[in-house]
């Protein structure tokens, strides 16, 4: 099954890529937002927690997000389902095949 993706799906996913990718910076904000205001925490305990999720969080940006190019849509659009970064709606954006294609990927992931 070769990776590369249809020129359609690829414009798509250009766009659904941009999405995605704000999508997860508001969950790391949220998050950091969450250890900001943990009162029952001092300053430093809450520090050192952000930090750690901030480092984290930027290995698994790299993951998602870094590499884009086509032969690598297929995949990431795999992770980004898997992680809640691209709705049911945003997956009807692409070919019927594209999305067959994903299902099993995701399939075999569980």
């Amino acid at each position: 099954m070769p990776l590369d993706i249809n020129e359609r799906d690829w414009k798509r996913f250009k766009e659904v890529h941009a999405i995605a990718k704000e999508r997860f910076a508001q969950k790391c904000l949220e998050q950091v937002q969450y250890h900001l205001t943990d009162k029952t925490k001092s300053a430093a305990e809450r520090f050192f927690e952000i930090r750690q999720a901030v480092l984290v969080r930027e290995k698994e940006r790299a993951g998602l997000f870094d590499d884009f190019r086509r032969s690598t849509a297929l995949m990431q659009i795999v992770m980004m389902r898997a992680e809640n970064l691209i709705t049911d709606e945003e997956m009807l954006r692409f070919s019927d095949e594209l999305r067959e294609r994903v299902a099993q990927i995701m399939k075999t992931r569980d």
